[in-house]
């Protein structure tokens, strides 16, 4: 009877043995698993973080091209505006020849008369 409780022991013995190996290799493997996790979230953050870089240089060329445009139309409107007085100025000046012109002619007509 001895006999068959120490063999009975043994055999319980080795079942837990075997139990608390398969239980090591389960987690054994579920740490490699939570590792191979863990370096895909990584890489997904590295990619995330490159991503809102990219969003900020994005972000940075629009801003300076809001300035550049910002700037043309500055430019653009003050050529218009000097456009406009060069115009004006330019038509100030025909009335003025078309002034003199006339008072040229009626000058002639008051020579001719002193040549009498």
């Amino acid at each position: 009877m001895v006999e068959k409780a120490v063999h009975a022991m043994d055999e319980g013995t080795l079942a837990v043995t075997e139990n608390m190996n398969a239980t090591g290799d389960t987690f054994g493997e579920f740490a490699t698993l939570v590792n191979h996790v863990t370096d895909e979230i990584q890489r997904a953050v590295a990619a995330i973080h490159d991503i809102a870089e990219g969003a900020k240089q994005v972000a940075s060329s629009m801003e300076v091209l809001d300035g550049v445009s910002d700037k043309t139309a500055s430019k653009t409107q003050t050529v218009s505006a000097s456009t406009e007085e060069r115009t004006a100025s330019i038509e100030e000046i025909a009335i003025a020849s078309d002034a003199l012109s006339q008072l040229a002619e009626k000058l002639q007509l008051e020579i001719v008369k002193f040549k009498v």
